[in-house]
């Protein structure tokens, strides 16, 4: 009888101190928010340009979508030593029935970027760092936003779709368009609705015309991450 209740009353001391714990750490140590200060949002867009840049990596659309570039042009495709690492006839002949690492390499980057970016252009339409000292600097950065967005959209349709015609059909369906932030889980990751030719490159004229309202004449003076 007498190792029951020393039992119980264990069990109640536990629970006692655990919930004390639990109130204690609630109450003294809260999590910190990402964006503390308008510096902290600056370096969140360097983050986003070092996103693009490689990752110190392979993974950079920049550097694939230039590669590409050079293998669809006569420059590539003409000259004997190329296609060692990337089968460039094949991309001049748009005839490459898999899946090529150097447009894959480029894919993944461009989507970590949009999807970075409409996190911050959603967080700032909503008012979430209105409380921050250094309002000024916040518009430039929004601008800067806009135009990696629509540099990563015009990178994945130059590769994914065919050119857009003017008054034509541009009804294709190619890379998915993604205007929300990091998925909510792997199904809607993976069943994002593929945008057409003509949604894809207004976006992209939308997102260029916004950065231009923003970001100021004089860059240099006026600071921030680019």
């Amino acid at each position: 009888m007498k190792k029951i209740y020393y039992f119980m009353m264990l069990i109640i001391a536990v629970n006692h101190t655990a919930c004390k714990n639990d109130e204690f750490f609630k109450l003294e140590f809260p999590p910190q928010p990402l964006i503390i200060s308008v510096d902290n949002l600056d370096q969140a867009v360097g983050g986003v340009y070092y996103a693009m840049m490689a990752n110190e990596g392979q993974l950079s659309t920049f550097d694939n979508l230039a590669v590409y570039a050079a293998a669809v042009s006569d420059e590539g495709a003409f000259i004997s030593t190329a296609g060692n690492l990337t089968p460039v006839r094949e991309l001049y002949d748009r005839s490459n029935s898999f899946e090529n690492e150097r447009m894959t390499w480029a894919f993944i980057p461009a989507y970590d970027v949009i999807r970075h970016a409409n996190i911050w252009i959603n967080n700032i339409d909503k008012d979430v760092y209105a409380k921050l000292d250094g309002q000024t600097r916040i518009p430039p950065l929004k601008g800067e936003l806009y135009f990696l967005r629509a540099y990563n959209y015009w990178t994945l349709v130059k590769l994914y779709h065919p050119p857009y015609q003017k008054g034509g059909d541009n009804t294709f369906k190619g890379v998915p368009f993604v205007m929300s932030g990091v998925p909510a889980d792997l199904n809607e990751a993976i069943t994002a609705p593929a945008g057409t030719t003509e949604e894809i490159y207004q976006q992209i004229k939308k997102d260029l015309i916004e950065a231009k309202k923003l970001l100021p004449e004089d860059p240099l003076r006026a600071g921030g991450t680019n």
